[in-house]
């Protein structure tokens, strides 16, 4: 199911997931590319975001990605 929504077109569809703690850690890392920011975020802020997805999210074209 999750894997659906990753690419729903909703981005609050997307942003939800990105909040979700029990998704698989592949999951978050894709969604550290959403194009959305706010889904972007929202990963950076999951404590179960994977560490992998630290170094694309460290980079970010948004302020607010960058540090969260």
């Amino acid at each position: 199911m999750a894997k659906l929504a990753v690419a729903s077109e909703d981005c609050a569809v997307r942003f939800d997931l990105a909040k979700r703690t029990d998704l698989q850690p592949e999951i978050l890392y894709y969604l550290a590319e959403d194009e959305e920011a706010g889904v972007r975020r929202a990963v950076a802020e999951n404590q179960s975001t994977p560490r992998q997805a630290d170094v694309l999210l460290v980079e970010d074209v948004d302020d607010d990605v960058r540090i969260s």
